[in-house]
């Protein structure tokens, strides 16, 4: 047996306590913000109004004759999309795209997947050019909406009635689950890319070496169809730690996946998602480590509680003593993996303006990972073993707690350059 499949995945646990939610739900910030159940922000999610993307089956009659798409108008958004989409999520060869855009547009856009995968193309790119300000009546929804709505109606049922997998429509699926991402729409997206795994998995299941997209290019075995979700993971693992949902088993295929190949040559936009995988790979190492099973613990206020008093060298480690032994490892490997970026997509960790909108995002990671890591001393520093004044917070926890808060600032400063613009990470900037 390869002694690689002994090794458990490293994946988003269920039952993990790093979300906001959890938070929330802390003893001690009840006084500050009253009661919050677990689920406080799923069920202020799932109550929302939803895209009218959405309301793709509500078609009748003549309305279901689908408007032809002017020849400029989609030049327009798919430049859009090569400019403002492609770039965080590179899942199409560029100029297979354009070839394949071109077959289409010659043929017509009809009710075929292959258009239905353009027209969430030509959505994307509509709705990513939107500007976050606009005045607009909100019942007339975003740009994109009817191409969405269209794409959405073929590619919908064709899931329905495909039992043997299509990357076809699972690119689509995965398309269209990135457009509600740009329209913070967490749990739609998520139920979309659930979608497109399982179609993934069916392909996978039968060891598919090569299938064609369009006329425009395949799938080989060295970027497979799933290579395409694990450029998406890092949105989607967002949404999972939040709010819990169940997983298509994709995620455990994605951990044991080589990093996508991108050549000898790769473009910024490559180095920017190798960084995002491997960042993600650390955020779940830390969910296992601190947040899961017995790491518990430190939400009673009882991983730290040796803390304050001395050990010997000769004592057997106690919880508290590996949980230091944990995080300072955690912290080491954030360190080793911001040094190890290239200079080229290397993000200046205080620098005030980002270069772009890719270095920002590596700047979040990074300081969303260090107050994840450094919050199990906040949480004991703020226990209600602390109230009566009697005991005193061990020097070396308030340090802890200080590498901490100001990751939190960091995290906050950065984020509001990503939500001065339509990126897919705007759910994500407002976690930490």
């Amino acid at each position: 047996m390869n002694g690689d499949d002994d090794v458990p995945p490293i994946t988003i646990p269920l039952g993990h306590q790093t979300s906001t939610s959890s938070l929330l739900s802390l003893p001690q910030m009840r006084p500050l913000v009253g009661d919050y159940p677990e689920d406080f922000i799923f069920r202020v999610e799932d109550t929302r109004s939803r895209s009218l993307a959405l309301d793709f089956m509500a078609v009748s009659g003549a309305q279901a004759d689908e408007k032809h798409v002017d020849r400029t108008v989609a030049d327009d958004y798919l430049s859009s999309f090569l400019a403002l989409v492609h770039a965080f999520h590179p899942i199409f060869d560029r100029d297979q795209l354009l070839a394949s855009y071109e077959d289409v547009m010659r043929d017509g856009i009809g009710s075929d997947v292959r258009s239905g995968v353009f027209l969430a193309v030509l959505a994307l790119g509509a709705t990513a050019s939107d500007p976050i300000d606009d005045d607009r009546d909100h019942e007339h929804g975003n740009t994109g909406d009817a191409c969405m709505q269209r794409a959405l109606r073929i590619l919908v049922p064709a899931w329905m009635i495909s039992f043997s997998g299509d990357v076809r429509i699972s690119q689509g699926l995965i398309l269209c689950a990135l457009y509600f991402t740009y329209v913070v729409q967490p749990l739609t997206a998520w139920r979309l890319i659930h979608m497109a795994s399982t179609s993934i998995q069916q392909l996978l299941i039968r060891q598919v070496p090569s299938v064609p997209f369009g006329d425009g290019g395949c799938y080989t075995a060295r970027k497979g169809p799933e290579h395409s979700l694990t450029i998406f993971d890092n949105n989607i693992s967002d949404i999972l730690a939040e709010f819990h949902q169940p997983r298509s088993g994709i995620d455990v295929l994605v951990d044991r996946m080589p990093f996508p190949n991108y050549g000898t040559n790769p473009k910024l936009e490559h180095l920017c998602v190798l960084a995002e995988i491997s960042a993600r790979s650390l955020l779940n190492r830390m969910h296992h480590a601190i947040y899961f099973t017995d790491s518990l613990t430190i939400y009673a206020g009882r991983a730290l509680d040796s803390l304050a008093s001395s050990q010997s060298a000769s004592d057997t480690p106690h919880p508290d003593a590996s949980l230091l032994r944990m995080c300072s490892e955690l912290n080491f490997q954030l360190e080793r993996w911001y040094e190890a970026l290239p200079v080229d997509i290397k993000p200046d960790l205080f620098d005030r303006t980002p270069g772009n909108k890719q270095a920002c995002i590596l700047r979040l990671r990074y300081w969303s990972a260090k107050q994840g890591i450094f919050r199990p001393f906040v949480v004991y520093a703020t226990s209600s073993q602390f109230d009566s004044g009697g005991a005193e917070v061990p020097s070396s926890v308030i340090s802890q707690c200080k590498v901490c808060l100001a990751a939190c600032r960091a995290f906050l400063h950065g984020a509001g350059y990503l939500l001065m613009e339509r990126t897919p990470y705007t759910y994500s900037s407002l976690q930490l």
